[in-house]
């Protein structure tokens, strides 16, 4: 159940990601954050409310302190720190930096949760990670001149959103197993909903919020992407890391780079190149031996 919910997440996300590009024309990515963090604690409270009735999930308190500070963590900082990572050294080098992600999650689950990988587990993430890695490595257009002193500060941004990922991981692991994985989204999305109100309030970005939000193009964008992504992908994301190995999910989570390629290919006409195919094909298999083992 777990690896299977993380890969319908990460497919989910290529998908939704397609959408948030599309808004993202008019939108800020802070507002564009702000909005999906929003929508999406409003739409699964309601289905808290539906499935379990109450609005909000009944928690111990220091795990909900746990869990909003994950939210801070992961929404607020850590998608802050990707942005600017992702404007210093482009898309393809930021997101080889997320590469990282799984296996510090790994071993910093076995060191603190003692919570090990088998040997089978180990290789299939290996497998996996090198095909999405191989995909990513492959230069293309967006590769754009580096001004000095880029390259060094716009890894360093990336390794600190990829360490804040991975501790978001952890405290969602640790923190929200003794609730389901729709409170914990309730939690982190609302929390992190308003620590992104306050970063959108010292940007004075609202009154810019209110005029992209006026086109009706930009809402649709957006309520796909939130439905998809952040409504049912962060939904799926919690049931992985709850169900299955802290470092399992996380590498199962990094393969949206892989699921982007075909979609690419049907929404946007986005040719797929013959290494991106050789790339996706060895990612499969690596999902195939974790989902086996």
């Amino acid at each position: 159940m777990g690896e299977w919910s993380a890969i319908i997440c990460s497919v989910l996300w290529a998908v939704g990601s397609v959408y948030f590009a599309r808004a993202g024309a008019r939108l800020t990515p802070v507002a564009m954050n702000f909005v999906k963090c929003a929508a999406g604690a409003l739409l699964m409270s309601a289905t808290l409310r539906i499935t379990e009735g109450v609005w909000f999930p009944a928690m111990d308190r220091v795990d909900a302190l746990w869990l909003s500070a994950s939210a801070v963590v992961g929404l607020a900082l850590g998608d802050s720190l990707y942005f600017a990572s992702l404007m210093r050294i482009g898309a393809r080098r930021a997101l080889l930096t997320g590469s990282v992600v799984p296996a510090f999650t790994a071993a910093a689950a076995w060191y603190l949760l003692s919570e090990p990988m088998s040997q089978m587990q180990m290789i299939g993430a290996a497998v996996t990670l090198a095909g999405v890695t191989w995909v990513l490595s492959a230069r293309d257009s967006s590769d754009g001149p580096l001004q000095p002193g880029d390259l060094a500060v716009g890894l360093l941004l990336g390794v600190g959103a990829a360490i804040c990922q991975v501790s978001t991981n952890l405290i969602t692991k640790d923190s929200g197993d003794a609730m389901s994985a729709l409170g914990v989204g309730v939690v982190r999305l609302g929390v992190g909903a308003i620590a992104l109100g306050l970063m959108l309030t010292v940007q004075r970005g609202w009154s810019a919020l209110r005029d992209a939000l006026s086109h009706a193009d930009t809402r649709v964008q957006i309520a796909a992407g939130t439905m998809l992504g952040t409504y049912i992908g962060v939904w799926l994301m919690n049931i992985a890391l709850l169900q299955t190995e802290a470092g399992v999910a996380a590498t199962l989570l990094s393969t949206c780079p892989i699921w982007i390629l075909p979609v690419s290919a049907y929404m946007q006409q986005q040719p797929i190149s013959a290494r991106s195919w050789v790339g996706a094909a060895v990612a499969v298999a690596g999902i195939a031996l974790l989902c086996l083992a």
